[in-house]
């Protein structure tokens, strides 16, 4: 697939080049990146093998976090690029040209599990087929997209010759396909060269192909004068000499005058790329801005050295800026397409280490925790309600169906499965059994694995018109409620319910909240209302995936509550219980009235 072009204004009121990265590099650098995780896999394994329990726990939240994760730590805090990216020089950026912050990142991966749908990732290759940016569905509900990483080009200029007036007048895209033509003569083979000469015979006078230096020392291959050679060499000469009357003195004039200021802000960038993530030229207070006696230079931060965040003489921001009005100048006077393509990388790269956002804020965990997980969630009570009817409903229908009809138990879960659940509630089953510590923290990263999994599928399946929320609501409810009413039917309820009524309070509630979030950008693409679908798809993503983290934080929970509570027998059934209606008056009640403002 071929690459594409797009302009986003920055700012500063210049419009920056993007190159979209197509499918086919794409796919080479996930191939890379697939290779790491299998090394990674295998090398891990390897450690752990001789751990016993332990070793098995810590290898599946390694798996965990591999899977899930990856991707999103490389892209945020390592330059927006995975390895397999880096290597094949790609980058992910928002669709602004700004680095991709946290959220964006989480989305995008979280949702590659929709672009993995019906198999092969035929969804994500059909989406960025039919989007001009070259957009998988975790792209869109991201606002991010793939691009080429803004090198360092080397600089072309036209040679110092003579300037030849062209004998036709010609058009802008003329003169600049003439400009590029005289920049590149060095980096052609002598073929080449007289090959595009014959192809403007109206300029040249000359047609046909002949051996020629690109100083325009045409010979032959014995070293006896061609005729051909030397009129493709005068019709080479001429090119350039045209080329040099349409650029006239003013690009090399204008290149020599700022050479050395390109050279400073290109020396800064690599030293910003390659340090630390701190941003000395963030805006400080204006009362800290002020001049006064002793005072920071504007733009700098309070209590920073007086240089910090400075370029030479200038601040950082100050010399970006110069270099975006000089890309702007380059445009409009149609200086060539190398010293715009030099300044542009330059003005890209910039761009995005003034707007590069941080991660995660550790300051608003706590206040989210408090409230503001409640108040997001009441906030969409209407999906919340939606994906409880949906999880409970079916539940609720299937656990009476088995009850009149008990085999119907057998088309919710394979028989040999479900009789191996049933027993671990019996006489001598798992549940009655006390497994040790190394045991218990196995199960726990697998409880991990398996549930939060299940929760980031059923967010990502919502990207589908909502069908992939809808199904994993549907099926964990059908099969819950199966489970149930089977063991109700065997006479292990009561060792069933004081198993799971701990960790249910945090699991089930969280896998509903889950299904909501991926409904609510089902909504966003069936009904975007006065938005594009994309631009109403990235607004439900960035709303919903706070709710994420909440969910992710109760499944966490819930893990511990099943390996490390429910399991154990120091605390009766009769106990458990207790506890477990007192966790779901709690969770309850924390929906309700947490983070609710008072009013005197």
């Amino acid at each position: 697939m071929l690459d594409t072009v797009r302009y986003v204004e920055a700012p500063e009121g210049v419009e920056i080049a993007i190159r979209a990265a197509g499918p086919v590099s794409r796919l080479g650098a996930w191939l890379i990146d697939q290779a790491i995780r299998i090394c990674l896999y295998i090398g891990a394994a390897k450690l752990l093998d001789r751990s016993g329990d332990w070793g098995l726990g810590v290898f599946v939240l390694f798996l965990f976090a591999c899977e899930w994760f990856y991707p999103v730590l490389f892209e945020v805090y390592l330059g927006g690029a995975t390895p397999g990216k880096r290597s094949l020089g790609l980058v992910v950026l928002h669709r602004d040209g700004t680095p991709v912050s946290w959220t964006s990142s989480l989305v995008r991966n979280l949702v590659l599990f929709a672009d993995f749908l019906p198999f092969g990732y035929l969804a994500g290759l059909v989406s960025m087929l039919v989007d001009r940016d070259f957009r998988r569905l975790g792209d869109l509900a991201a606002g991010t997209v793939v691009s080429r990483r803004p090198e360092t080009s080397s600089v072309f200029r036209v040679p110092d010759v003579p300037p030849v007036r062209p004998p036709v007048a010609l058009q802008l895209d003329e003169q600049r396909a003439l400009l590029e033509y005289a920049e590149r003569l060095g980096t052609w083979s002598r073929e080449r060269a007289c090959e595009l000469a014959g192809l403007v015979e109206p300029l040249t006078g000359v047609a046909g192909l002949a051996a020629v230096d690109t100083d325009g020392d045409a010979d032959s291959g014995a070293g006896v004068a061609d005729p051909a050679g030397a009129a493709a060499a005068a019709g080479v000469a001429r090119l350039v000499g045209m080329a040099s009357w349409v650029l006239g003195a003013r690009r090399e004039s204008y290149s020599r005058e700022h050479e050395a200021e390109w050279q400073e802000l290109e020396q800064a960038l690599g030293a910003m790329e390659h340090g630390s993530r701190r941003r000395p030229w963030a805006a400080a207070p204006a009362a800290a801005q002020e001049s006064a006696p002793g005072a920071a230079p504007a733009g700098t931060q309070p209590g920073a050295p007086a240089d910090a965040g400075r370029v030479g003489t200038r601040t950082f921001p100050d010399l970006f800026r110069q270099v975006c009005h000089e890309l702007a100048l380059v445009r409009s006077r149609r200086y060539g397409t190398a010293i715009e393509t030099r300044l542009n990388r330059l003005v890209l790269r910039g761009h995005q280490q003034l707007y590069r956002r941080t991660g995660v804020e550790p300051g608003g965990v706590l206040p989210f925790v408090l409230g503001g997980f409640a108040r997001r969630v009441r906030s969409e009570a209407r999906v919340v309600a939606a994906a409880a009817l949906l999880f409970v409903g079916p539940g609720l229908l299937m656990a009476g169906a088995v009850l009149v009809w008990p085999e119907l138990a057998v088309a919710a879960l394979p028989a040999d499965t479900l009789e191996e659940i049933t027993g671990q509630f019996g006489p001598g089953g798992g549940a009655a059994a006390q497994p040790m510590v190394g045991e218990l923290f196995a199960r726990f990263g697998l409880y991990v694995w398996n549930n939060v999994s299940i929760a980031f599928r059923t967010f990502a399946g919502g990207v589908v018109y909502g069908v992939g929320s809808l199904f994993f609501l549907v099926y964990n409810g059908v099969v819950s409620g199966a489970v149930a009413s089977h063991i109700h039917q065997v006479g292990f309820d009561r060792t069933f319910y004081a198993f799971v009524i701990g960790h249910g309070a945090f699991e089930l509630t969280a896998i509903v909240l889950a299904g909501a979030c991926g409904l609510r950008l089902g909504l966003a693409v069936l009904a975007p209302g006065p938005l594009r679908r994309s631009r109403s798809l990235l607004a439900a993503a960035r709303a919903t995936v706070p709710l994420l983290y909440g969910v992710t934080g109760m499944l966490f929970v819930a893990a511990l509550i099943e390996s490390f509570w429910s399991p154990g027998l120091a605390v009766s059934a009769g106990g458990k219980l207790e506890v477990g209606a007192g966790l779901w008056a709690g969770v309850l009640a924390y929906f309700t009235l947490a983070g609710r403002r008072h009013r005197p």
